[in-house]
């Protein structure tokens, strides 16, 4: 077995998603679906109906009237504004574990996806891309692929290899190829159809690197808020090598100077209200 079958091979061991978080996401994509059997599923697990409580009544949102039940708070935010709190849902169980080979702690990570999946949503709304909470979800789990990866890396010795490479290489997507000629985008989108995540996502985390390659913008708009997060710094401080945009991807999708400073000020300004909420802290 290759290294890219022994990381792939480790999909299984993230298998641990809720339920009713898989149900309840394929629901709210369903038009045909109705608010109550929505509840239902959702009602199943404290810990997400918490959090959608919480987010209900955030700052990110601004509601002046205090929501305390869960239909009511799905009715105030709508179908769009849940999808991602059931997507954290799944993904923080994964994310929120130890990150062996990256230069990264499980909350950095999380902090840094959780500013990825604001700034998407920001750029998404800006020019009118349909569906600005499927560009959310994506930077949501844009690098769950590391986790998986860094499963690959408990050995000491794989480890001090991966950062040896990554030394000498000027991209990580280039040092991860080349070791095992497969990356964390690949292989978050090899995880995410494995949980059967609706295909949309898994096209924008599989191609958030390669942009070019993907059949819908999200995974456009996705590289692009990954890049505006790194370069300024939101998040956490990046000690990585500052990375770039792809060369013509802002011209293909008309970003200019000034809507990129647009979202650096809009995802400065919500990554703070938004972040603790996310985090379940």
């Amino acid at each position: 077995m290759d290294d890219k079958q022994k990381i792939l091979s480790k999909a299984s061991e993230l298998n641990s998603v809720p339920a009713s978080a898989l149900q309840a996401m394929r629901k709210l994509q369903d038009p045909n679906s109705n608010i109550g059997e929505v509840v239902q599923l959702i009602n199943y697990d404290p810990g997400m109906t918490s959090n959608i409580l919480r987010l209900a009544n955030s700052s990110y949102y601004g509601c002046t009237k205090a929501i305390s039940s869960l239909r009511e708070a799905i009715v105030r935010l709508g179908a769009k504004n849940i999808l991602p709190l059931i997507t954290a849902a799944i993904a923080s169980a994964a994310i929120k574990t130890k990150i062996r080979g990256y230069s990264m702690t499980s909350d950095q990570l999380w902090d840094h996806s959780v500013a990825v999946a604001v700034a998407a949503e920001n750029l998404a709304e800006i020019l009118k891309i349909p569906g600005e909470k499927i560009a959310f979800t994506a930077g949501l789990l844009h690098d769950i692929g590391k986790v998986l990866m860094g499963k690959h890396m408990i050995d000491k010795k794989i480890r001090k290899v991966f950062q040896e490479a990554l030394r000498k290489s000027d991209s990580l997507i280039h040092a991860e190829y080349e070791l095992y000629k497969i990356d964390h985008a690949e292989a978050g989108g090899f995880l995410l159809g494995k949980w059967n995540i609706p295909d949309a996502l898994v096209q924008a985390v599989r191609f958030h690197h390669s942009p070019f390659d993907a059949e819908n913008p999200n995974a456009s708009i996705v590289h692009i808020a990954d890049v505006i997060c790194v370069q300024n710094d939101i998040g956490f401080e990046y000690s990585t090598p500052k990375v770039s945009f792809t060369p013509g991807i802002l011209e293909k999708m008309n970003v200019s100077s000034q809507i990129v400073e647009e979202v650096v000020a809009r995802t400065k300004d919500s990554f703070e209200n938004i972040k603790d909420v996310f985090s379940g802290k």
